[in-house]
């Protein structure tokens, strides 16, 4: 549940949100739908829902936060509930993007996150 409703009654409020032009709202409101799914889905047991990952992927690419888009993806994907490789085009993109930014260091996202981003 996401302020009393469940997450899967929020797609046309984020869609909403998205046409004002109101992405930071989107986004913050994305990753409670994304972590309200990852719940649901682990008591369940069942697989995850994407479209609030996709989602929030794409709005950070919309950001320029291609760093964070590829953590969106990724997140998704290390989940054991997951649907496999259902992004790894995107995320493929997404990090050959990243790769070509002038100001980006060789190593990966996931590196940085692994050793709390202190490179």
């Amino acid at each position: 549940m996401v302020d009393g409703r469940h997450y899967t009654e929020w797609p046309d409020p984020v869609a909403a949100l998205k046409r004002q032009g109101k992405l930071d709202d989107a986004l913050r409101l994305l990753y409670r739908l994304c972590d309200a799914a990852e719940a649901e889905s682990a008591a369940a047991r069942q697989t995850l829902a994407p479209w609030y990952f996709e989602q929030a992927a794409i709005v950070e690419r919309k950001l320029g936060n291609v760093e964070a888009e590829i953590v969106a993806l990724e997140r998704y994907a290390g989940s054991p509930w997951a649907k496999r490789a259902i992004f790894d085009d995107r995320l493929a993109k997404a990090r050959a993007l990243l790769a070509r930014q002038p100001d980006h260091e060789s190593h990966s996202v996931r590196d940085a996150d692994e050793d709390g981003g202190n490179r």
